[in-house]
């Protein structure tokens, strides 16, 4: 329902805002991103993309991850961007035997996968009640995220911000710049594994448990 009220509202409006100030955001579009997800019914995300009549190669410039505020609460919320930035140290576990992680990690952990598999690295994170805007480094070592942000403010509005946060994804004249930091330049680097990539498709829909009990183990 969070979700509904978010797309149906601020990210149509934000979606004519931009078509209507950008004419070359034209090509792009709101869509869900649909995919088997074991945070499905706690976490929709909708990209910021070209559509796919564009005669243009697909580029994906921003995720929006859309929470209830009764999952992600105010406090998560606020333990979130008490990390106005954050480093390799915080996004990649290199502790094998740590099975326990703090709400905030969870989500930055969340977050990282999904924008690095849509090779995003602008994104947006909202209950309706509260925005937080945020983008990671050159080459996903760091992330950045802005103060916690309550719907009704006004100077500036939560659109207002939105709108400045799309026109930095796609780069455009006057937009805001990732700060450049000190980290390692990779050619590549391998997308995370998720348990779906090595089952049979039809198995997500037969036995989500079992998929679940496979997901945690370490």
């Amino acid at each position: 329902r969070t979700h509904r009220w978010v797309n149906h509202y601020p990210i149509q409006t934000l979606q004519r805002l931009m078509h209507a100030v950008f004419p070359q955001s034209m090509d792009y579009r709101f869509s869900d991103l649909r995919r088997p997800d074991l945070d499905e019914d706690i976490m929709k995300c909708s990209i910021w993309s070209r559509h796919r009549n564009s005669l243009s190669a697909p580029s994906t410039s921003a995720v929006v991850f859309v929470q209830p505020p009764w999952i992600l609460s105010w406090g998560d919320f606020e333990s979130f961007v008490r990390c106005s930035s954050v480093s390799s140290d915080k996004l990649l576990n290199t502790d094998p035997f740590k099975t326990t992680f703090s709400s905030d990690e969870r989500l930055w952990a969340k977050i990282w996968d999904v924008s690095f598999q849509q090779k995003s690295r602008f994104f947006i994170v909202t209950t309706y009640w509260g925005w937080v805007w945020g983008a990671f480094s050159r080459a996903w070592t760091n992330g950045f995220v802005t103060r916690h942000c309550d719907f009704r403010e006004s100077s500036p509005t939560i659109l207002e911000s939105s709108l400045y946060w799309l026109a930095s994804a796609m780069e455009l004249e006057g937009s805001w710049q990732v700060p450049e930091v000190s980290e390692p330049i990779y050619s590549s680097i391998e997308t995370p594994c998720l348990v779906r990539d090595i089952m049979p498709p039809e198995s997500w829909e037969v036995d989500r448990r079992t998929l679940l009990a496979l997901s945690v183990l370490t």
